[in-house]
């Protein structure tokens, strides 16, 4: 006679294979799919503009926009200045151009977003056969609170994370014997962006080289072969030199050429460690601290933009601690299985030849690109990643752990056929609440950061929200008392925790001009909805008090003099005052 738990655990698995017989049934007609496919659309585009609401549109971001919105008044040469004074190639203002096209920030953030996600179903299409492994990696990294809060930003360094991914799938494409001229082009004219956008890109060509090695040499190691080949020749064919060599051409004609006609080679040599044998040796010791490295991404629920606890509150940091641990069960438990196949393959391996899917050899490739790309950036002396350097930048590999996590644990599952029958199910529900939890605290999210009126700025600044509700009532009111200028007198009082910015704009004006000032996401959005420019565009150091409205912060002291107040009005944690007099329209 059976015990209870097993009767208990036989009747979980046989109601989840009636709901999923139910559930394939019901998507053999092609209107439920497509109701689906719209419902989860609408879905997705409504919570990235929940999202969106609470983007930061700091300077930085402002400034790249609008370097890019004057691409054709003035060709920029070079991109903003990187922390080390030395300037990064034009790549991520040539992006911006496209976007500046769009009429608010709001639609920059969201259409942003809303590209991400499809990035992510197209990875998850191309790479995974199975339909409910396609979906719960679909559900996890559309809903993951740390992709939907980089996926709105304008940064140059988390645009990777839908970049890098198209990359990968244009790799697979290529090596599988799926590429033609165009497909490989557009392979090597991403590779060539990555550095071209941001000088950390650089370590992506690393990356995938990794990759592809890994795929050559893996299944060999563990006695394995490919149920069809790799083709790695396709990477140095006739036609792949050809694209590479096209893809070269017009990246030294639209960025490399331009940029060193202002950035001497020798300036680059101080954004490397050079101690190459210290290099050498933490690229190594990246690989051996992997398991402890991998854990961490556990932790990058939120990202450096969302994730401040006095924000959050102590009930929505409740549920946070509850999805970390989601992701970390899903972690020891591919762990386990790891070293449960280690010990299968150490005693068996010599015995059994297995033949494995391409697919599920570059998916679990693809999913330690994390550790790829800790190694590589040691390796060419950039930030340590494995010993938790530049987590702003780690976190643009977060969709590679999810997959990690989630297919390439399932399919590592399928050479454990007794433990998969009752772990993949249990997987696929951790992965629907986690979706679920993520849905409910988006709306969650943006209401604390809404409500919030403390002292701290995050990342770059305050939500985008706040700032639309201060340009809108500065618009109207201009309207109202400008007598139809087109120029504006719109001070910003917003120096916070950016007391640099000024010495900063100052180097960026050298070949820019006055691009790198404060307000400059305000400057964009009057200029691009009411074709109003700023009464002081071109000057770095803008003076305060001078114009009509002044907009600081509210946790700082209002620090215009009584006499001259007209009026006060708050939005969110912003302060617009507007002063009774001000210097004449300068047209």
């Amino acid at each position: 006679m059976e015990s209870p738990e097993v009767a208990t655990v036989k009747m979980i698995l046989t109601f989840s294979q009636w709901i999923s017989a139910r559930f394939e049934s019901a998507l053999e007609h092609k209107s439920v799919r497509h109701l689906i496919f719209t419902l989860f659309a609408a879905l997705v585009i409504w919570d990235r503009y929940s999202i969106a609401g609470i983007a930061q549109w700091g300077v930085d971001q402002g400034s790249h926009l609008w370097l890019g919105s004057l691409l054709l008044k003035n060709y920029p040469r070079v991109g903003l200045a990187s922390s080390y004074s030395v300037f990064n190639p034009n790549g991520f203002p040539l992006l911006c151009w496209f976007l500046s096209f769009l009429p608010t920030l709001r639609s920059i953030s969201v259409s942003i977003g809303v590209l991400q996600a499809l990035v992510m179903w197209l990875l998850a299409d191309r790479l995974f056969d199975d339909r409910y492994t396609r979906w719960t990696f679909v559900l996890v990294a559309i809903a993951s609170p740390a992709m939907k809060g980089i996926s709105v930003e304008l940064n140059q360094l988390w645009i990777f994370a839908s970049l890098t991914p198209l990359c990968a799938l244009f790799l697979f494409a290529v090596i599988t014997r799926r590429a033609g001229f165009w497909v490989q082009f557009t392979f090597w004219f991403l590779l060539i962006l990555c550095p071209a956008i941001y000088f950390s890109g650089v370590i992506l060509p690393i990356v995938f080289g990794l990759i592809v090695l890994f795929c050559a040499f893996a299944p060999k190691v563990i006695g394995a072969g490919t149920n069809r080949s790799f083709l790695f020749f396709q990477l140095i064919s006739a036609h792949s030199v050809l694209a590479a060599g096209c893809a070269l051409c017009v990246f030294c004609a639209l960025t490399w050429l331009p940029y060193f006609t202002v950035v001497n080679f020798t300036d680059l040599t101080g954004l490397a460690e050079p101690d190459y044998w210290m290099r050498l040796k933490m690229g190594y010791e990246a690989i051996l601290m992997a398991p402890v490295y991998l854990y961490e991404f556990t932790d990058f629920l939120w990202g450096p933009n969302l994730s401040d606890p006095d924000i959050l509150g102590a009930s929505l940091m409740g549920l946070v601690s509850v999805m970390s641990w989601q992701l970390k069960v899903q972690y020891f438990s591919l762990c386990g299985v790891v070293i449960l196949l280690g010990v299968d393959i150490i005693f068996r391996a010599k015995v059994i030849r297995r033949k494995l899917a391409p697919k599920a050899v570059f998916g679990l490739a693809l999913g330690l690109l994390p550790l790829w790309a800790a190694v590589a950036s040691a390796w060419v002396g950039g930030p340590l990643f494995h010993k938790g350097e530049r987590g702003n930048i780690a976190i643009q590999f977060t969709p590679f752990f999810l997959v990690l996590i989630f297919p390439a644990y399932e399919m590592l599952l399928g050479e454990l056929p007794r433990l998969a029958l009752f772990l993949r199910p249990l997987s696929r529900v951790n992965a629907g609440v986690f979706f679920c939890l993520s849905m409910i605290a988006t709306p969650w999210l943006a209401v604390q950061h809404l409500n919030y009126r403390g002292d701290h700025l995050i990342g770059a600044d305050v939500p985008l929200t706040v700032k639309e509700q201060a340009i809108a009532f500065i618009a109207n009111d201009w309207v109202v008392n400008g007598r139809g200028s087109s120029v504006v007198p719109v001070d910003y009082d917003l120096a916070g925790e950016w007391l640099w910015i000024p010495e900063w704009g100052a180097k960026n004006a050298v070949v820019h001009g006055a691009v790198y000032t404060f307000g400059r996401p305000y400057d964009w959005q009057f200029l691009r909805a009411y074709g109003w420019t700023n009464y002081q565009e071109g000057a770095v150091n803008r003076a305060v008090g001078t114009g009509r409205y002044v907009i600081s912060y509210l946790h700082e002291p209002n620090r215009m003099p009584l006499d001259k107040i007209g009026s006060v009005h708050e939005f969110g944690r912003l302060r617009v005052t507007v002063l009774q007099s001000w210097a004449q329209d300068p047209s």
